[in-house]
């Protein structure tokens, strides 16, 4: 039976692999109309933080004047929208409409007793027309609360009472500023709501009358304010959020995803998905990120719209104060600044061919036929993974597609997107693992041969074709995750460290075990030898140097201002950052393993360095496992660092000849 499965098994890795072409086949039109919906959204909204700017204002000798100036020179810099809030009474004393007192304010003010049984909140309005505006604003919201209110004057200016302490009062969650939305609109912006879910009595009355107030101001997009989005905390009981999600639909109002949230927002991607995915993605530049330099601010901003599908970009601002000098800056100027001119965000974004103007969601393009053609890319990721674990035990390559495919049947019916997860990353990892396992095959073959030939020509073509190998898993990700929560990354793809890992460790392993002989005796002197004090000072060099590439994949990882300096200095010359670690270090090691490993079996351990080399193999891949990245950027990011990867293996080479040629030379001198 074992010969049979072995004799059969160069067969059948034939077929794997014409399963495998097939499932690439089947794959790439499904990646063709996941570039066609990257094109359908090329407009990018610029948005201010309207309080900001009113709560700087309120340092300022003339607040009305300041805020008045600043709407003029946001709209000239080519900034679209405003940000509004709920509003609150804290928020209204800030802007002066009115004023507000406690009750022991309100005994000092009065000159009457403390009363000793009523704690309420007292508020003046500034003059009369402050009084028409905010009453029924203010009256409204605490009458919804079940709280009772009654005017009351001082000195002949209007005021109202509401019976709840200052403390909770100024709490409460307000409908937004009328005098703030009539002054954005008259200064030519759109209006972008800030909603929370902060009203505790929220009811479909209440989503109505605010999506209201924000339509009849002509509003396209919510981007939600605090940790859930409106209506999540009701929705067990009186489903508010399945009603916010059918009044968006109807009044067409979509919502921004904000990225790089430390949690994501609560209830989020079940309401994108009600809304049938009208969203779109949002850069936040935090007051502290406002004072960076102008050219930061413009790498920054045009990057998140170039490389993340970012089409929203909100800005805020806080004041500065300079106690040594006794000022208060702000950063406006220092925002524009990153703004304006040739090297500005806005004719960087323009030359990446985006638009300003009303953010736009993706036109999402998904055929019938693809449901079919994802299936047979299912079954050519099992392929695909059952080719790697043929690598290892060939007896298994049978076995594993069979009961992988098996497997990926049942689970096609439990749970198609856990299958399609689990299928992605398994694609992930075998695609540069095979290809690399493969290269030093070749390497083997050729050296059995003795075939002649230019070592660095021989070792370029095998890195091209190992690269291309590796980037047949691409596809695969590709089709298996093309749904719109992996482009807005409500979700995303799973596993990143893991695909960091795996391939190191299996092409470790392959290069120990399967280029010394016999798999049994290799491992039989391996157990028998002494262990040395250098050899655990080497193992732990090894997993610190582990440790520490794990911990600079995904984004968490940190780098220092060197290394962002570099960054920049590379995309500003290429368009597109190519990867470091590909063009710097892997790929022309990989070349340099070759070369050195092509004199003959005399240079075999040169294949060792091939264990490093997987990782520029294994990053290529990973680079598409942003899915929110456009396909084109990360394939321009690959083709550059293959191609720079080339043009310094030149360099690398040059090195080891001199060193070599360099030892042999001195090397009977230092003897002697």
């Amino acid at each position: 039976m074992l010969r049979t499965l072995l004799g059969w098994n160069g067969k059948i890795g034939k077929v794997l692999w014409i399963i495998v072409i097939l499932g690439l086949a089947a794959s790439l039109p499904i990646a063709y109309q996941r570039v066609e919906t990257e094109r359908s959204s090329k407009k990018v909204e610029l948005v201010f933080d309207y309080r900001d700017i009113t709560d700087i204002a309120a340092v300022k000798p003339n607040p009305q004047q300041f805020v008045k100036e600043k709407l003029e020179q946001l709209k000239g810099a080519g900034f679209t929208s405003m940000a509004v809030y709920d509003s609150s009474l804290s928020e209204l004393r800030n802007t002066r409409h009115i004023q507000l007192f406690s009750s022991v304010d309100y005994a000092a003010l009065t000159g009457t007793p403390l009363p000793a049984d009523k704690n309420y909140t007292y508020v003046l309005f500034a003059d009369k027309q402050a009084a028409d505006t905010y009453r029924p604003l203010i009256e409204g919201a605490f009458q919804r609360l079940n709280v009772g209110t009654k005017d009351w004057t001082y000195k002949g200016q209007a005021g109202l009472v509401i019976e709840v302490p200052f403390e909770e009062a100024t709490m409460q969650a307000l409908d937004p500023d009328p005098q703030a939305l009539q002054t954005i609109k008259a200064a030519g912006f759109q209006v972008v709501a800030r909603i929370s879910d902060r009203r505790s009595t929220l009811t479909r009355e209440d989503i109505d009358r605010i999506i209201g107030i924000y339509k009849s101001q002509g509003t396209r997009w919510i981007v939600f304010d605090g940790s859930s989005v409106t209506g999540f905390n009701n929705e067990p009981d009186k489903r508010t959020m399945s009603y916010l999600a059918e009044s968006l639909k109807q009044n067409g109002i979509g919502i921004a995803a904000i990225e790089l949230l430390k949690k994501p927002i609560e209830g989020f991607s079940k309401l994108a998905y009600l809304i049938d995915y009208d969203t779109v993605r949002l850069n936040s530049l935090s007051d502290k990120d406002a004072w960076k330099t102008p050219a930061a601010l413009s790498d920054r901003q045009q990057l998140a719209v170039k490389d993340r599908s970012i089409r929203m970009l909100y800005y805020n601002a806080s004041a500065q104060r300079n106690y040594e000098k006794g000022v208060i800056k702000d950063p406006f100027e220092n925002l524009i600044q990153s703004l304006e001119g040739e090297n500005g965000a806005l004719a960087r974004i323009e030359a990446a061919g985006y638009t300003i103007g009303t953010a736009e969601p993706f036109d999402y393009v998904h055929s019938g036929w693809q449901k079919i053609a994802k299936l047979i890319a299912v079954v050519g990721g099992v392929a695909l993974i059952a080719l790697l674990i043929g690598q290892f035990i060939p007896v298994l390559a049978i076995p594993a597609f069979v009961l992988g495919t098996i497997g990926a049947a049942g689970l096609v019916v439990l749970s198609a997107d856990l299958l399609s997860k689990m299928l992605a990353l398994g694609a992930a990892i075998s695609a540069p693992t095979l290809a690399v396992i493969l290269a030093i095959r070749t390497i083997q073959k050729w050296n059995e041969q003795g075939a002649a030939g230019a070592r660095w020509s021989k070792a370029v073509v095998l890195f091209l074709r190992t690269s291309l190998i590796s980037l047949v898993a691409v596809p695969f990700m590709v089709a298996l995750l093309n749904a719109p929560k992996y482009m807005l990354v409500l979700d995303q793809f799973r596993g990143v460290s893991l695909l960091h890992a795996a391939p190191i460790g299996l092409v470790g392993i392959y290069v120990l075990l399967y280029t010394s002989g016999g798999v049994i005796s290799t491992i039989r002197n391996l157990l028998s030898r002494n262990i040395t004090v250098l050899m655990v000072v080497a193992a732990g060099i090894l997993g610190a140097a582990g440790l520490y590439y794990l911990s600079r994949t995904g984004n968490e990882g940190s780098a220092s201002s060197i290394e962002l300096m570099f960054r920049s200095i590379l995309e500003n010359t290429f368009g597109v950052r190519p990867r470091t670690k590909e063009f710097l270090l892997a790929h022309p090691i990989f070349i340099t393993a070759v070369y050195i490993a092509l004199k003959g079996t005399k240079y075999k351990s040169a294949l060792y360095l091939l264990i490093f080399a997987v990782i520029g193999q294994l990053s290529m891949v990973d680079t598409f496992a942003h899915l929110h990245s456009p396909i084109k950027i990360s394939l321009v990011r690959d083709l550059l660092g293959i191609g720079l990867g080339i043009v310094l293996s030149v360099i690398y080479v040059a090195v080891w000849e001199i060193l070599v040629r360099g030892w042999k030379l001195w090397a009977p001198l230092v003897r002697k």
